[in-house]
């Protein structure tokens, strides 16, 4: 039976130790308006998602690891029953090798670190804090000697995606078992950045660049994950890319009712559900039996899809129209796009180029 992804994201607050160029919350942040969740709090949300079933947890920010209450909570989480438990972080805290010997002993075995450039000017100038890159390398380093599992997220943007090359050479010495590239305009609430230097205007010079790295570096990582592009623009790396339909079956990515119930509210997810209810007969991928709460995963996530993202004209003869969301509103609206539909039998599974990816373990 179809089952959805059994991790979800827990933001514990949005305080953070950067000021990324990207970030969409850095308004907040300059003017002294972030909110962060008590210790309580976030323990009846960890419980909250033990209801749900749900067996591992990314914590996530703002920056985590500038809480001091952040052990209490890995052993909190630990003891509830999560299997896995995951920091998303920047790396500064980690670079201290006793930091992360003690959350390793507090339950910590999942790292997801955020790495944006193998130059060291260049990730310093888009986190705007002077020093970052060497503590993350130190972060990174720590792990691997600790043997720690942990993966890479990478925000690839104007001035970043022409040096894709030298950031899988320097980021093989590591080992994460996953590069994750997150491809920045289509983000979901990206478009409150102001930085325009960083914003992509095509995709077709990113596409290039991805793919020939895709070609060179593929079999030296256990996982590369392509997020945020169509299909049509990775040809020949399709089971690389992580549209909003695939990601919710994925084991390390999040369920998507969660994420709106925590990061929003009830209403929003209500509402979500409301919208991806009414147009999931013309655009939901139907694939499968499923149970209820797989259901209305989907439903929740179409709304979401429909609200964010769109489909361009030739999109609507594609073959892969039903698992591909297209690009977002905010993009499309702003610069020319161009893509190559499929031809063929319309594909319903959105795992349909992932079936042997031991990572999608929801099929």
């Amino acid at each position: 039976m179809k089952t959805i992804t059994q991790r979800f994201v827990l933001h514990l607050g949005y305080s953070c130790n950067e000021r990324c160029r990207f970030c969409y919350y850095r308004d907040s942040l300059e003017n002294n308006s972030v909110k962060d969740l008590s210790t309580n709090e976030i323990k009846k949300r960890l419980i909250s998602g033990r209801r749900y079933k749900k067996e591992a947890i990314d914590l996530s920010g703002g920056e985590p690891t500038i809480r001091k209450d952040l052990p209490e909570i890995i052993q909190y989480a630990k003891s509830i029953g999560y299997k896995t438990i995951c920091v998303i972080t920047n790396g500064i805290a980690m670079a201290r090798k006793e930091k992360c010997k003690m959350y390793i002993k507090c339950g910590l075995n999942d790292v997801l670190f955020s790495l944006h450039s193998a130059r060291e000017d260049l990730h310093d100038y888009l986190t705007r804090t002077s020093g970052s890159w060497k503590k993350l390398n130190l972060a990174m380093k720590n792990l691997q000697e600790l043997g720690t599992n942990f993966r890479i997220n990478t925000v690839v943007n104007n001035l970043n995606y022409n040096d894709m090359d030298n950031y899988f050479q320097f980021i093989k010495q590591y080992h994460p078992k996953t590069i994750n590239l997150l491809i920045y305009n289509s983000a979901e609430e990206c478009g409150t950045c102001n930085d325009d230097n960083i914003h992509i205007t095509d995709y077709q010079p990113v596409s290039n660049s991805v793919i020939e790295a895709l070609n060179k570096y593929s079999g030296d990582f256990e996982q590369i994950n392509v997020r945020f592009m169509p299909f049509c623009l990775l040809k020949g790396h399709e089971d690389k890319i992580r549209t909003m339909w695939q990601k919710i079956y994925e084991s390390e990515e999040w369920d998507p009712v969660l994420f709106m119930k925590f990061r929003k509210n009830n209403f929003f997810l209500f509402m979500g559900f409301v919208l991806g209810l009414f147009v999931s007969p013309f655009k939901q991928p139907y694939y499968g039996k499923k149970s209820i709460y797989t259901w209305i995963c989907e439903i929740v996530q179409n709304g979401r899809i429909f609200y964010n993202n769109q489909q361009t004209k030739e999109c609507k003869s594609c073959s892969l129209r039903k698992i591909c969301p297209g690009i977002s509103r905010g993009y499309i609206k702003k610069y020319p796009v161009h893509v190559e539909p499929y031809d063929g039998t319309v594909v319903k599974d959105p795992i349909f180029f992932c079936k042997n990816n031991k990572s999608f373990v929801c099929n």
